[in-house]
């Protein structure tokens, strides 16, 4: 009898510490990791206008547009998470990443002419 409870036990503590393991991350909407993610890519578009500025590849002007639709995108993902509780809805950020995917390809095509 002793040894039935002790395989049932030690069942029972196996699939306790499967489930502690399979535990799922933070959503991807989650306040932090949105953040650090815009903050990564802002600054790598940033980085990439500065290079093409450096290269001669950018005007000033067009540099400048080029960060001023960044600066735009960021303010609005600001308002937008203000007014949301401090984050984006799924909606929200599907539409910053649009435009986000839309200046990244404006500078690619800025820098590439």
């Amino acid at each position: 009898m002793k040894g039935i409870l002790r395989i049932v036990a030690g069942g029972v503590l196996m699939l306790s510490s499967g489930f502690a393991q399979t535990q799922t991350p933070p959503p991807p909407g989650s306040t932090a990791a949105e953040r650090e993610h815009y903050k990564d890519r802002r600054e790598h578009q940033e980085d990439r206008i500065q290079q093409g500025k450096q290269n001669g590849d950018l005007t000033r002007a067009q540099a400048h547009r080029l960060w001023s639709n960044d600066k735009a995108i960021h303010r609005e993902a600001r308002t937008m998470a203000a007014k949301n509780g401090g984050q984006l809805s799924e909606r929200q950020e599907e539409r910053i990443h649009h435009q986000m995917n839309r200046n990244s390809r404006a500078i690619y095509r800025a820098n590439h002419r």
